[in-house]
């Protein structure tokens, strides 16, 4: 009796846990379901609400984020001044990826071959070192991040990993010369009307016609109106490498085709499968001792795939989880690369996906912004003050003596040195030439400038001053 009884606990125990099994399942299932095929009325008012948050604290002008699965729009709002899924946005290094689509296109139908020397269909361009299409694609090639046309050439990181936006300025060439097409021509004919992007170009005479999201740069903290910088012949980067422009609904539709392994909603197959494959994980480290990884114009490992986009007065974000089958586009009409650019690329685009998939996330911070900006102002306002001063000073200053070492080092010091120091200071710290500077940090090179300037002129006043009391 008591063996027939322990039998029946043991059953109904199996019973209660394969129950319980069976309820996590179905909840798993329903979390999956519901990232991958539809979002309920609850989770699109908390992304919402969430979004507008975004706008809000980081003081965004404009903003729009599309959701997509391979076959549906699961969520698509604008806010600010983009008023339409329809109106564009310049995605900068977004633009890499619709590049490296092209050449796919062509390896697929044998007209070119990724192993193959870029000389062979750029005899033109002559390099120290022999370069491949795939090393332009995935940027391993040696050429260096801020070399253009102009300037390039293999560095010591030849068949290393380094980002630079004239690999794919070359593949745009790459393009030309093996279809017989322009860049433009080309991604509208192969790729942005078969995925029916229509409010998407790669021509900027048509981007400047067209109905473009208003960019703004940060000034100090603040969001000011500027039109595009579009790129000329000696530009750091061309249409190829980042100016490509796009609408949110186009960028949905583009995500889609990813998903559907190289195929349109409707069915034309874009690239095939095994080459969409190829794009993603036919890649190499970014650096060593990380598993973060560059392919094809996307950066990532594990199906989840990403890249971001920037110009002076835009940014971009687009991701790809194929295991969730789930992609987002976020676009920005504002840069601003020193305070707030990190956590609207990262942050932000991680958040979304984690309140799809019902999962905890991170509030947006109400005083961030606020306190990165104040601080670098005050940062800017302490180096005008000292340089303002040290002019004033100078100009005021009468006890020149010319025999006194003191006065000479101090000008040698505070008048040669110092404002050399702050000409210097991005490529010291930031390995960013100064030129790259005054087009996405104005502001800071307008304080640099402005600052080096003032204490050279204190320089010279001085310097007038102590030759004038020799001859005294």
């Amino acid at each position: 009796m008591s063996v027939r009884l322990s039998n029946r606990r043991a059953v109904r125990g199996i019973v209660i846990l394969l129950s319980f099994c069976l309820w996590f399942s179905l909840i798993s299932i329903q979390k999956v379901d519901a990232a991958t095929n539809n979002l309920s009325s609850e989770t699109k008012e908390k992304l919402n609400a969430y979004l507008k948050e975004v706008k809000k604290y980081y003081h965004i002008p404009g903003m729009a984020v599309t959701v997509v699965n391979y076959k549906e729009e699961l969520f698509a709002e604008t806010y600010g001044d983009c008023t339409s899924g329809d109106q564009m946005f310049f995605i900068g290094s977004e633009s890499k990826s619709f590049t490296a689509l092209c050449i796919m296109q062509l390896y697929e139908k044998g007209m070119l071959d990724l192993e193959d020397e870029i000389s062979k269909y750029l005899p033109d361009v002559s390099l120290e070192k022999p370069v491949t299409v795939k090393q332009l694609l995935n940027q391993n090639s040696g050429l260096g991040t801020y070399q253009n046309y102009q300037t390039m050439k293999v560095l010591k990181h030849y068949n290393e990993y380094q980002y630079a936006n004239i690999n794919y300025d070359l593949l745009g060439k790459i393009v030309e010369a093996v279809s017989g097409q322009s860049y433009a021509e080309y991604v509208k004919e192969h790729i942005l009307n078969p995925i029916e992007m229509h409010h998407s170009t790669a021509d900027l005479e048509v981007a400047k016609n067209s109905e473009m999201v208003p960019g703004y740069r940060n000034y100090f903290g603040i969001p000011i109106a500027s039109k595009s910088v579009y790129p000329t012949e000696k530009s750091w980067f061309h249409v190829p490498a980042g100016y490509i422009a796009s609408s949110p609904k186009d960028m949905g539709c583009y995500l889609q085709m990813y998903l559907n392994g190289g195929k349109t909603s409707d069915g034309k197959q874009i690239l095939s499968k095994e080459n969409i494959k190829k794009m993603f994980y036919d890649s190499i480290l970014q650096n060593t001792g990380h598993k973060t990884r560059y392919g094809m114009g996307w950066m990532g490992e594990n199906g989840n795939f990403r890249h971001g986009g920037r110009v002076e007065n835009y940014s971009t974000f687009m991701m790809l989880d194929l295991g969730k089958n789930i992609g987002v586009s976020i676009m920005y009409n504002i840069d601003d690369q020193l305070c707030v650019n990190s956590p609207l690329t990262y942050e932000v685009p991680i958040n979304v996906f984690n309140i799809i998939s019902g999962y905890e996330y991170d509030n947006v911070s109400h005083s961030d912004y606020l306190f990165k900006h104040l601080g670098i102002d005050l940062i800017y306002l302490l180096i005008i003050i000292i340089s303002t001063i040290l002019l004033f000073l100078s100009i005021k200053w009468k006890k020149a003596n010319h025999k006194s070492l003191l006065q000479w080092i101090f000008i040698v010091v505070g008048h040669i040195a110092l404002p050399t120091f702050l000409l210097l200071l991005p490529r010291l710290f930031f390995a960013t030439p100064l030129w790259v500077v005054r087009s996405y940090f104005s502001d800071f090179w307008w304080i640099i400038v402005i600052s080096a300037t003032f204490l050279f002129v204190a320089g010279i006043i001085r310097i007038y001053k102590l030759v004038r009391s020799r001859k005294v």
